[in-house]
């Protein structure tokens, strides 16, 4: 095994929310198809290395605010989110703890 490091710059609101932070050459998309088996649905999340880095970004950030969620889809986050079959992908962070002020 052999570790690598990666330095990321995690993003927050003046109220402490992740912000999703890309480049204009940021792409990530979202494809539900067919699996291998009966009653098997695929799932791929793909991008170019800026926009997989930025996503991996915000899911560090998501995971130190407890309660919170975001949606991305192609109307809103248009410019690096993609999905030809129209779906909104969802992250939440289901921990519970102190609310926000």
């Amino acid at each position: 095994m052999s570790v690598k490091t990666d330095e990321i710059q995690l993003h927050f609101s003046d109220s402490g929310l992740p912000m999703f932070m890309t480049s204009k050459q940021a792409k990530v998309a979202l494809s539900v198809c067919d699996g291998d088996a009966p009653n098997l649905r695929e799932v791929a999340i793909s991008g170019n290395p800026a926009g997989l880095k930025a996503l991996g970004a915000y899911l560090i950030a998501l995971a130190q605010v407890p309660d919170f969620h975001s949606h991305f889809d192609e109307t809103v986050n248009g410019t690096w989110f993609r999905c030809d079959q129209g779906y909104t992908l969802t992250l939440e962070n289901q921990a519970r703890g102190n609310k926000r002020s």
